[in-house]
């Protein structure tokens, strides 16, 4: 029954599937030619193109979505201190292509408030701020910042900084940063503050309750670690001797009326220059509802020559705020060349003055109305020269 159920089979088999016709097995060998031209074609134009059609190119090496991003902020060292990684993108760089002391000095706002959010949280409000400030309507005001450059980050650098804070006195606090190349770990800069506590209600100083400086304790390092070496800190800056401002706040209306957008010399004394007069915006306005600090720094640097600007390397700024401005308000901005005292310190890393040939410019800008005029802040800058371009 095997043998005669094979043929059966077989013939069933062929019934269900019929042979293909002629025609079908040509249009398929012809397809296939066809493909196999193609293929050759292909082949060819890969070995010759130079470079390559764009659809026919092979991935790059090193796609930017292999890019790594920087590392999200976190608390280190047992929570007393705050690192975090950021990108210079390409809106934060001058046309070297390099960024400028305006660019850190934001850079350094955004990681000390991002630091206090990690600590505290957000309040309604929008202040990074620890809930006993807040029940009591304290809030950190800066007086005094200080930042100190060896080398400036460029568009797409990643930079690591890291921030903390410590105690300094019944009413004021005191926070430093570092920052460093994120991939090769190499210093870039360092920077170092002083904040007062305000009463945002009163709008005047405060003293830190005591349970507040209770918990800067705990967060503080122990020992207290220094950014910029204590005998480059908090140097005095000498103000205009010819504004004749008591006490460096206030004084009788001096003979500025530049209107132009170009630094000059004043009439009534040669080594004093006026820059451009600053009219506060409301876009530059932060969340305390004053003008930024970071503003009054750029405001000052407008008043640098140019020969300094640009064929130099700023190396450090010194900034005490003395009073607040307002938006509408408008701002006169003054400088004269100083003399930076020379460095003390016995570690390795010089002060910016001992550089050779550094340069360096003290800045005033100021309120004026029809009786007087008013300091809001007094700064230094200290250039060093660059060798091939400003960075």
């Amino acid at each position: 029954s095997f043998v005669l159920a094979l043929p059966l089979s077989s013939a069933l088999f062929r019934s269900l599937h019929p042979r293909p016709s002629f025609n079908f097995v040509k249009s398929l060998r012809s397809e296939r030619a066809e493909l196999l031209r193609w293929r050759r074609a292909y082949r060819r134009i890969k070995q010759k193109s130079s470079p390559p059609l764009f659809f026919l190119s092979s991935p790059p090496k090193t796609p930017s979505s292999s890019i790594p991003g920087p590392a999200p902020g976190r608390l280190a060292n047992r929570a007393t201190s705050f690192i975090e990684e950021h990108r210079v993108r390409g809106y934060e760089v001058g046309p070297d292509r390099g960024s400028s002391i305006t660019t850190i000095a934001n850079l350094l706002q955004e990681v000390a408030g991002n630091h206090a959010v990690a600590l505290w949280g957000r309040t309604d409000a929008g202040y990074a701020t620890d809930p006993i400030m807040v029940a009591r309507n304290l809030i950190f005001a800066a007086t005094r910042i200080q930042i100190q450059m060896d080398e400036y980050p460029k568009w797409g650098d990643m930079v690591q900084v890291e921030t903390w804070f410590q105690e300094e006195g019944r009413v004021a606090a005191t926070r430093n940063w570092l920052l460093r190349d994120a991939l090769s770990g190499r210093p870039l800069g360092r920077a170092t503050s002083t904040w007062v506590m305000v009463n945002t209600k009163t709008r005047r100083l405060a003293k830190m309750p005591d349970e507040m400086r209770a918990k800067m304790d705990l967060l503080a390092p122990n020992p207290a670690r220094d950014s910029v070496p204590s005998s480059q800190a908090r140097l005095k800056i000498p103000d205009l001797a010819f504004l004749d401002m008591e006490g460096g706040d206030e004084g009788e209306r001096g003979s500025s009326n530049s209107d132009s957008g170009e630094a000059s010399s004043s009439s009534s004394d040669s080594s004093i220059i006026e820059g451009p007069k600053q009219v506060a915006r409301r876009a530059d306005m932060d969340m305390n509802g004053h003008i930024n600090n970071v503003t009054f720094l750029a405001w000052a640097l407008e008043t640098v020559p140019s020969d300094v600007y640009d064929g130099m390397s700023l190396s450090e700024v010194e900034i005490d705020y003395k009073s607040e401005c307002l938006a509408g308000q408008t701002v006169e901005c003054l400088a004269a060349p100083t003399t930076r005292e020379k460095g003390t310190s016995t570690s390795d890393r010089k002060a910016p003055a001992d550089a050779p040939g550094a340069k360096a410019f003290v800045h005033t800008l100021r309120r004026c109305d029809d009786e007087r005029c008013y300091e809001l802040v007094r700064a230094r800058t200290t250039w060093r020269p660059a060798a091939g371009g400003k960075r």
